[in-house]
């Protein structure tokens, strides 16, 4: 609070600086509580608009805060995080949370979703530990949901399995190659052909195998 006095002479001058003094504290404060008052709504618009979903919890993994979450916080606080995950992962995700005890650092996990959570959906979180003056310490964990990416690896797996399939029990010789001429798997059906093994072709490359073995000369001539 600021209070104007009439005063005149040196008693005038000290005041002035007194009230210059609070002035410039006061425009301080004042400006200092803008840029908080900023950046709160800057963190208020990410968490508002982030694909993740942001939730802290305690030591032993109950939720004590959601920030951004497809569930209503009514159903989560209070309850175990793991009661929101595939039991098949509660073993690896417990150990890393005892990892981030144990050393601070920041500790990753994917794992299925599970109860409430759709168990088809895949989650990829990241877990820090945070320490507030008078609390002990607690987790702040930023999931996103990977499930698009799950099913491109698994279809990308699928695809490979099947190609080494064909590959492998293929009746006709087959090789993989550069451009360059080296060679970077052979079938059984081409080991046989060249009385190598696929570690020999490998090694040898194209113009190894096409400068000592006659019989693959006449098989590309024909």
């Amino acid at each position: 609070n600021l209070s104007l006095f009439v005063c005149r002479g040196e008693d005038a001058i000290e005041w002035r600086k007194v009230l210059l003094t609070r002035l410039r504290h006061a425009i301080g404060t004042h400006q200092e509580e803008m840029v908080h008052r900023r950046k709160a709504e800057l963190l208020s618009s990410i968490l508002a608009t982030a694909p993740d979903v942001i939730f802290a919890m305690d030591g032993e993994m109950r939720i004590s805060e959601v920030y951004r979450s497809d569930l209503d916080p009514k159903d989560t606080i209070g309850r175990s995080f793991l009661d929101f995950v595939d039991k098949e992962f509660h073993g690896d995700i417990a150990s890393a949370v005892g990892r981030l005890f144990a050393t601070g650092a920041n500790v990753n996990w994917v794992a299925r979703g599970g109860g409430k959570f759709d168990s088809s959906v895949w989650y990829e979180s990241n877990a820090s530990l945070f320490k507030e003056e008078g609390r002990p310490p607690g987790v702040v964990v930023i999931s996103r949901n990977i499930t698009k990416r799950k099913t491109i690896e698994a279809k990308l797996v699928e695809s490979e399995a099947k190609f080494h399939s064909l590959f492998d029990n293929a009746l006709d010789a087959l090789m993989l190659t550069r451009p360059d001429g080296s060679i970077l798997m052979a079938n059984a059906a081409a080991c046989q052909m060249l009385g190598m093994s696929e570690e020999d072709i490998v090694e040898k490359g194209r113009e190894g195998i096409l400068v000592r073995d006659d019989l693959l000369l006449k098989a590309l001539e024909e």
